[in-house]
Protein backbone atom coordinates (compact mmCIF):
# COMPACT_ATOMS: atom_id res chain seq x y z
CA UNK A 1 0.00 0.00 0.00
CA UNK A 2 2.69 2.50 1.26
CA UNK A 3 4.62 1.64 -2.41
CA UNK A 4 1.86 4.16 -4.16
CA UNK A 5 2.75 6.94 -2.13
CA UNK A 6 6.30 6.09 -2.75
CA UNK A 7 5.81 6.25 -6.43
CA UNK A 8 4.38 9.39 -6.02
CA UNK A 9 6.77 10.97 -3.76
CA UNK A 10 9.48 9.87 -6.02
CA UNK A 11 7.73 12.17 -8.96
CA UNK A 12 6.93 15.27 -6.80
CA UNK A 13 10.60 14.90 -6.43
CA UNK A 14 11.25 16.22 -9.60
CA UNK A 15 8.23 18.23 -10.76
CA UNK A 16 6.58 19.57 -6.89
CA UNK A 17 9.65 20.24 -4.58
CA UNK A 18 7.55 21.77 -2.39
CA UNK A 19 4.99 18.99 -2.01
CA UNK A 20 7.46 16.52 -2.04
CA UNK A 21 9.49 18.35 0.76
CA UNK A 22 5.99 19.01 2.98
CA UNK A 23 5.53 14.71 2.19
CA UNK A 24 9.21 14.21 3.62
CA UNK A 25 8.18 16.33 6.90
CA UNK A 26 5.96 13.91 7.88
CA UNK A 27 5.48 9.73 8.85
CA UNK A 28 3.29 7.86 6.55
CA UNK A 29 1.19 6.12 8.60
CA UNK A 30 -2.46 3.76 8.42
CA UNK A 31 -5.29 4.82 10.43
CA UNK A 32 -5.61 2.84 13.72
CA UNK A 33 -8.16 -0.28 13.01
CA UNK A 34 -11.16 0.72 15.23
CA UNK A 35 -15.07 1.41 14.16
CA UNK A 36 -15.42 3.68 11.26
CA UNK A 37 -18.81 4.48 10.16
CA UNK A 38 -17.55 7.23 7.50
CA UNK A 39 -14.31 6.39 6.92
CA UNK A 40 -11.93 9.36 5.39
CA UNK A 41 -9.10 9.38 3.26
CA UNK A 42 -6.61 10.48 4.57
CA UNK A 43 -6.03 12.95 7.58
CA UNK A 44 -2.65 14.65 8.83
CA UNK A 45 -1.52 16.72 12.17
CA UNK A 46 1.01 15.43 14.82
CA UNK A 47 3.91 15.20 12.38
CA UNK A 48 1.96 12.22 10.27
CA UNK A 49 -0.30 11.41 7.23
CA UNK A 50 -2.51 8.79 8.29
CA UNK A 51 -4.26 7.10 5.35
CA UNK A 52 -7.40 4.04 4.82
CA UNK A 53 -6.24 1.16 3.45
CA UNK A 54 -9.66 0.31 2.52
CA UNK A 55 -11.11 3.54 0.65
CA UNK A 56 -7.25 3.66 -0.54
CA UNK A 57 -7.65 0.48 -2.52
CA UNK A 58 -10.44 1.66 -4.11
CA UNK A 59 -9.33 4.66 -5.77
CA UNK A 60 -7.24 4.87 -9.07
CA UNK A 61 -3.62 6.30 -8.88
CA UNK A 62 -4.96 9.87 -10.13
CA UNK A 63 -7.60 9.91 -7.30
CA UNK A 64 -5.43 9.39 -5.09
CA UNK A 65 -2.47 11.39 -6.43
CA UNK A 66 -5.11 14.19 -6.08
CA UNK A 67 -6.27 13.33 -2.16
CA UNK A 68 -2.64 13.52 -1.31
CA UNK A 69 -1.67 17.04 -3.12
CA UNK A 70 -4.89 18.72 -1.76
CA UNK A 71 -3.71 17.17 2.25
CA UNK A 72 0.18 18.57 1.19
CA UNK A 73 -1.39 22.06 0.41
CA UNK A 74 -3.78 21.69 3.42
CA UNK A 75 -0.13 20.98 5.23
CA UNK A 76 1.06 24.18 3.65
CA UNK A 77 -1.84 26.45 4.82
CA UNK A 78 -1.09 25.04 8.25
CA UNK A 79 -4.49 24.46 9.09
CA UNK A 80 -3.82 21.05 10.90
CA UNK A 81 -1.20 23.11 13.68
CA UNK A 82 -2.46 26.74 13.40
CA UNK A 83 -5.27 29.24 13.85
CA UNK A 84 -7.57 26.50 15.94
CA UNK A 85 -10.14 29.06 17.82
CA UNK A 86 -9.87 27.63 21.66
CA UNK A 87 -12.01 25.53 22.54
CA UNK A 88 -12.17 24.43 18.32
CA UNK A 89 -14.55 22.51 17.05
CA UNK A 90 -12.65 20.24 14.63
CA UNK A 91 -15.87 19.56 12.09
CA UNK A 92 -15.96 23.48 11.82
CA UNK A 93 -12.32 23.67 11.68
CA UNK A 94 -12.56 20.51 8.43
CA UNK A 95 -15.42 22.39 6.71
CA UNK A 96 -13.50 25.32 6.31
CA UNK A 97 -10.82 23.85 5.52
CA UNK A 98 -11.97 22.38 2.64
CA UNK A 99 -13.92 25.49 1.17
CA UNK A 100 -10.37 27.45 1.69
CA UNK A 101 -9.02 24.30 -0.90
CA UNK A 102 -12.30 24.81 -3.05
CA UNK A 103 -11.95 28.08 -3.47
CA UNK A 104 -7.77 28.02 -3.98
CA UNK A 105 -6.75 24.96 -5.24
CA UNK A 106 -9.16 23.59 -7.98
CA UNK A 107 -9.90 19.92 -6.92
CA UNK A 108 -10.49 17.16 -8.70
CA UNK A 109 -11.91 15.20 -6.03
CA UNK A 110 -14.99 15.53 -3.65
CA UNK A 111 -14.20 18.11 -1.23
CA UNK A 112 -16.82 19.67 1.36
CA UNK A 113 -18.39 23.02 -0.84
CA UNK A 114 -20.53 25.45 -0.18
CA UNK A 115 -23.69 23.18 -1.77
CA UNK A 116 -23.13 21.20 1.26
CA UNK A 117 -24.23 23.93 3.65
CA UNK A 118 -27.67 25.54 2.26
CA UNK A 119 -28.89 28.34 4.12
CA UNK A 120 -25.39 29.34 5.48
CA UNK A 121 -24.62 33.11 4.85
CA UNK A 122 -21.42 32.44 3.47
CA UNK A 123 -18.86 35.69 2.59
CA UNK A 124 -17.49 36.25 -0.70
CA UNK A 125 -15.68 33.79 -3.29
CA UNK A 126 -12.03 33.62 -1.63
CA UNK A 127 -12.80 34.09 1.89
CA UNK A 128 -9.96 33.61 5.22
CA UNK A 129 -10.30 30.39 7.13
CA UNK A 130 -11.70 32.18 10.06
CA UNK A 131 -15.04 33.92 8.16
CA UNK A 132 -15.64 30.53 7.13
CA UNK A 133 -15.42 28.89 10.43
CA UNK A 134 -17.74 31.88 12.07
CA UNK A 135 -20.31 31.20 9.48
CA UNK A 136 -20.32 26.99 9.74
CA UNK A 137 -20.02 27.24 13.97
CA UNK A 138 -24.12 27.40 14.38
CA UNK A 139 -24.26 24.07 12.29
CA UNK A 140 -22.41 22.53 15.06
CA UNK A 141 -24.10 23.98 18.00
CA UNK A 142 -27.48 22.33 16.20
CA UNK A 143 -25.95 19.19 16.84
CA UNK A 144 -24.98 16.79 19.47
CA UNK A 145 -21.26 15.39 19.45
CA UNK A 146 -22.31 12.20 20.94
CA UNK A 147 -25.37 11.26 18.01
CA UNK A 148 -23.99 7.81 17.03
CA UNK A 149 -27.18 7.04 14.92
CA UNK A 150 -26.32 4.94 12.07
CA UNK A 151 -27.39 6.10 8.36
CA UNK A 152 -29.28 3.63 6.22
CA UNK A 153 -28.99 3.66 2.28
CA UNK A 154 -32.28 5.83 2.24
CA UNK A 155 -31.01 8.40 4.51
CA UNK A 156 -33.38 12.16 3.86
CA UNK A 157 -31.65 15.22 2.77
CA UNK A 158 -32.25 16.98 6.52
CA UNK A 159 -29.81 13.82 7.70
CA UNK A 160 -27.07 14.69 5.74
CA UNK A 161 -25.56 17.19 8.05
CA UNK A 162 -25.18 15.07 10.78
CA UNK A 163 -23.12 12.34 8.18
CA UNK A 164 -21.39 15.63 7.42
CA UNK A 165 -20.51 16.35 11.13
CA UNK A 166 -19.04 13.05 12.07
CA UNK A 167 -17.09 12.46 8.73
CA UNK A 168 -15.18 16.08 9.64
CA UNK A 169 -14.55 15.16 13.32
CA UNK A 170 -12.73 11.92 12.38
CA UNK A 171 -10.86 13.87 9.79
CA UNK A 172 -9.62 16.58 11.68
CA UNK A 173 -8.98 14.23 14.61
CA UNK A 174 -5.18 14.54 14.75
CA UNK A 175 -5.30 18.57 14.49
CA UNK A 176 -4.31 20.94 17.35
CA UNK A 177 -1.92 23.77 17.84
CA UNK A 178 1.32 22.87 17.46
CA UNK A 179 4.40 25.90 17.45
CA UNK A 180 7.39 23.79 16.22
CA UNK A 181 5.73 22.40 13.40
CA UNK A 182 4.48 25.56 12.37
CA UNK A 183 7.53 26.21 12.26
CA UNK A 184 8.87 23.74 10.11
CA UNK A 185 6.18 24.02 7.67
CA UNK A 186 7.04 28.12 7.69
CA UNK A 187 11.24 26.81 6.31
CA UNK A 188 9.71 24.58 3.76
CA UNK A 189 7.86 28.11 2.40
CA UNK A 190 10.54 29.66 2.94
CA UNK A 191 12.76 27.51 1.20
CA UNK A 192 10.54 27.63 -1.80
CA UNK A 193 10.22 31.11 -1.82
CA UNK A 194 13.77 31.48 -2.03
CA UNK A 195 14.23 29.33 -4.68
CA UNK A 196 11.27 29.54 -6.89
CA UNK A 197 10.19 26.27 -6.52
CA UNK A 198 6.67 26.14 -6.05
CA UNK A 199 6.11 23.50 -8.86
CA UNK A 200 2.28 24.10 -10.27
CA UNK A 201 0.94 25.58 -6.89
CA UNK A 202 -1.30 28.78 -8.61
CA UNK A 203 -0.53 31.97 -8.13
CA UNK A 204 -3.40 32.88 -5.77
CA UNK A 205 -2.87 29.60 -3.53
CA UNK A 206 1.04 30.80 -3.14
CA UNK A 207 -0.41 34.04 -1.81
CA UNK A 208 -2.45 32.30 0.73
CA UNK A 209 0.26 30.08 1.78
CA UNK A 210 2.69 33.33 2.42
CA UNK A 211 0.46 35.27 4.13
CA UNK A 212 0.01 32.04 6.76
CA UNK A 213 3.46 32.97 7.54
CA UNK A 214 2.49 36.13 8.90
CA UNK A 215 0.82 35.31 11.46
CA UNK A 216 2.18 35.56 14.78
CA UNK A 217 4.36 32.53 16.61
CA UNK A 218 3.23 32.60 20.83
CA UNK A 219 6.85 32.13 21.73
CA UNK A 220 5.87 30.98 24.76
CA UNK A 221 4.34 27.77 23.58
CA UNK A 222 7.37 26.93 21.02
CA UNK A 223 9.34 26.90 24.48
CA UNK A 224 7.20 24.77 25.96
CA UNK A 225 6.44 22.30 23.08
CA UNK A 226 10.34 22.70 22.39
CA UNK A 227 10.72 21.69 25.95
CA UNK A 228 8.58 18.87 25.47
CA UNK A 229 10.29 17.48 22.63
CA UNK A 230 13.81 17.16 24.98
CA UNK A 231 12.49 15.66 27.84
CA UNK A 232 13.79 11.84 28.54
CA UNK A 233 14.23 9.62 31.42
CA UNK A 234 16.24 6.95 32.88
CA UNK A 235 14.91 3.80 34.27
CA UNK A 236 15.79 2.29 37.35
CA UNK A 237 14.95 -1.25 38.34
CA UNK A 238 13.60 -1.49 41.96
CA UNK A 239 12.27 -3.91 44.51
CA UNK A 240 10.01 -1.52 46.60
CA UNK A 241 7.44 -1.60 42.88
CA UNK A 242 5.79 -4.38 41.51
CA UNK A 243 6.10 -4.95 37.93
CA UNK A 244 2.76 -4.36 36.18
CA UNK A 245 2.88 -7.77 34.38
CA UNK A 246 4.51 -10.22 36.87
CA UNK A 247 4.02 -8.94 40.02
CA UNK A 248 6.61 -9.18 42.79
CA UNK A 249 8.35 -11.87 40.56
CA UNK A 250 10.32 -9.64 39.26
CA UNK A 251 11.39 -5.80 39.98
CA UNK A 252 9.17 -2.80 38.79
CA UNK A 253 10.83 0.28 37.47
CA UNK A 254 10.84 3.69 38.37
CA UNK A 255 11.53 6.89 35.45
CA UNK A 256 13.41 9.48 36.58
CA UNK A 257 14.26 13.14 34.50
CA UNK A 258 17.61 12.78 32.94
CA UNK A 259 17.14 15.24 30.53
CA UNK A 260 20.36 18.07 29.89
CA UNK A 261 19.58 21.75 28.21
CA UNK A 262 22.38 24.29 27.12
CA UNK A 263 21.31 28.18 27.25
CA UNK A 264 23.86 30.02 25.33
CA UNK A 265 23.43 33.68 25.85
CA UNK A 266 24.79 36.52 24.06
CA UNK A 267 26.31 39.10 25.85
CA UNK A 268 27.92 40.44 23.55
CA UNK A 269 27.66 44.69 23.64
CA UNK A 270 24.74 44.83 21.03
CA UNK A 271 22.37 42.95 23.23
CA UNK A 272 20.36 44.94 25.52
CA UNK A 273 20.50 44.41 29.22
CA UNK A 274 16.55 44.45 29.13
CA UNK A 275 16.66 41.41 26.87
CA UNK A 276 19.21 40.04 28.98
CA UNK A 277 16.95 40.53 32.37
CA UNK A 278 14.09 38.31 30.06
CA UNK A 279 16.70 35.67 29.00
CA UNK A 280 17.48 34.72 32.39
CA UNK A 281 13.68 34.95 33.31
CA UNK A 282 13.14 32.22 30.86
CA UNK A 283 15.96 30.05 32.27
CA UNK A 284 14.35 30.08 35.74
CA UNK A 285 11.24 29.09 34.14
CA UNK A 286 12.75 25.98 33.00
CA UNK A 287 12.96 24.34 36.51
CA UNK A 288 8.70 24.16 36.85
CA UNK A 289 8.69 21.98 33.86
CA UNK A 290 11.21 18.95 34.56
CA UNK A 291 14.36 19.46 33.26
CA UNK A 292 16.61 18.05 35.35
CA UNK A 293 19.72 20.31 34.90
CA UNK A 294 20.30 23.13 33.00
CA UNK A 295 23.92 24.57 32.03
CA UNK A 296 24.44 27.98 31.02
CA UNK A 297 27.58 29.82 29.07
CA UNK A 298 28.34 33.34 28.18
CA UNK A 299 29.49 34.38 25.21
CA UNK A 300 30.62 36.78 22.64
CA UNK A 301 33.51 37.08 20.54
CA UNK A 302 34.26 33.24 23.09
CA UNK A 303 32.91 31.36 25.76
CA UNK A 304 33.02 34.03 28.72
CA UNK A 305 33.88 32.23 32.12
CA UNK A 306 32.92 28.65 33.37
CA UNK A 307 29.89 27.05 32.14
CA UNK A 308 27.22 27.54 35.15
CA UNK A 309 25.13 24.31 36.18
CA UNK A 310 21.99 25.18 37.68
CA UNK A 311 19.86 23.40 39.53
CA UNK A 312 17.09 25.66 40.77
CA UNK A 313 16.20 29.02 39.55
CA UNK A 314 18.60 31.93 40.69
CA UNK A 315 17.50 35.44 41.95
CA UNK A 316 21.08 36.91 40.05
CA UNK A 317 23.18 35.81 37.50
CA UNK A 318 26.41 38.26 37.10
CA UNK A 319 27.05 39.33 33.42
CA UNK A 320 30.47 38.80 32.15
CA UNK A 321 31.99 39.80 28.69
CA UNK A 322 30.08 42.71 26.23
CA UNK A 323 32.10 43.15 23.09
CA UNK A 324 32.06 41.16 19.80
CA UNK A 325 29.88 37.76 18.92
CA UNK A 326 31.05 34.47 17.75
CA UNK A 327 28.88 31.33 17.64
CA UNK A 328 31.64 29.31 16.66
CA UNK A 329 32.56 28.77 20.29
CA UNK A 330 29.38 27.92 21.19
CA UNK A 331 28.92 25.26 18.20
CA UNK A 332 32.81 23.99 19.00
CA UNK A 333 31.45 23.55 22.83
CA UNK A 334 28.48 21.35 22.08
CA UNK A 335 30.47 19.06 19.45
CA UNK A 336 32.95 18.88 22.19
CA UNK A 337 30.37 17.66 24.78
CA UNK A 338 28.30 16.20 23.13
CA UNK A 339 25.57 15.23 25.63
CA UNK A 340 23.24 17.71 25.97
CA UNK A 341 19.53 17.19 24.72
CA UNK A 342 18.64 21.01 23.75
CA UNK A 343 20.22 23.85 22.95
CA UNK A 344 19.14 27.59 23.16
CA UNK A 345 20.68 30.47 21.94
CA UNK A 346 19.80 33.90 23.21
CA UNK A 347 20.84 36.22 20.71
CA UNK A 348 20.59 39.38 18.10
CA UNK A 349 21.33 37.01 15.47
CA UNK A 350 24.79 39.59 13.87
CA UNK A 351 27.73 37.21 13.41
CA UNK A 352 28.69 34.71 11.10
CA UNK A 353 27.40 31.76 10.26
CA UNK A 354 28.56 28.91 12.64
CA UNK A 355 29.88 25.53 11.40
CA UNK A 356 29.35 22.23 13.15
CA UNK A 357 32.86 20.07 13.00
CA UNK A 358 30.80 16.96 13.35
CA UNK A 359 27.27 15.29 13.27
CA UNK A 360 25.44 16.25 17.01
CA UNK A 361 21.68 14.73 18.42
CA UNK A 362 21.04 18.09 20.24
CA UNK A 363 18.12 19.94 19.50
CA UNK A 364 18.75 23.85 18.88
CA UNK A 365 16.41 26.99 19.44
CA UNK A 366 17.61 30.24 18.32
CA UNK A 367 15.96 32.62 20.62
CA UNK A 368 16.04 36.25 18.95
CA UNK A 369 15.60 39.44 20.79
CA UNK A 370 12.31 40.63 18.31
CA UNK A 371 10.34 40.07 15.73
CA UNK A 372 12.53 42.09 13.28
CA UNK A 373 15.52 39.74 13.72
CA UNK A 374 13.48 36.49 14.20
CA UNK A 375 12.16 37.73 9.85
CA UNK A 376 15.89 38.86 8.88
CA UNK A 377 18.08 35.70 9.84
CA UNK A 378 17.15 32.84 8.57
CA UNK A 379 20.43 31.53 7.92
CA UNK A 380 19.73 29.60 11.03
CA UNK A 381 17.22 26.99 8.97
CA UNK A 382 20.17 25.73 7.12
CA UNK A 383 21.65 24.63 10.27
CA UNK A 384 20.88 20.80 11.23
CA UNK A 385 18.12 20.29 14.14
CA UNK A 386 17.64 23.96 14.37
CA UNK A 387 14.26 26.35 15.04
CA UNK A 388 13.94 29.53 16.09
CA UNK A 389 11.66 32.17 17.93
CA UNK A 390 11.85 35.31 19.35
CA UNK A 391 10.91 37.41 22.63
CA UNK A 392 7.98 39.28 22.49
Amino acid sequence: MESRFQAIAEEWFLTEPLLFSVYCSHRLKAMPVGRKKIPSVLRSGKGRIEYNPEVIASLEEAQLKEYLRLEMIRILLKHPYQRQPQPARKEACYWSSDLVLEDGAQPKVPLFCRDDFPGIPFPGYAAAFEEYYRCLLPLCQNHSDSDEETFQSGETAAEKPDKNQEQAQQAAELWEEDALMQEEVNRLIEIAEESHCWGSLSGQLKEKILVSTFVQINASLLLNNFRSSLLCSRRRLTRMRPSRRYGFDYMGSRHYFSTRLLVAVDVSGSVPTDTLRKVFGIINRFFKYGIEKIDVVQFDSAIKGEPMSLKKARREINVLGRSGTDYQAVMDYVCQEGNYDGLIICTDGFAAVPRLKKNIRTEILWLFNNRAFYEKHTWTDRLPKSRRAFIE
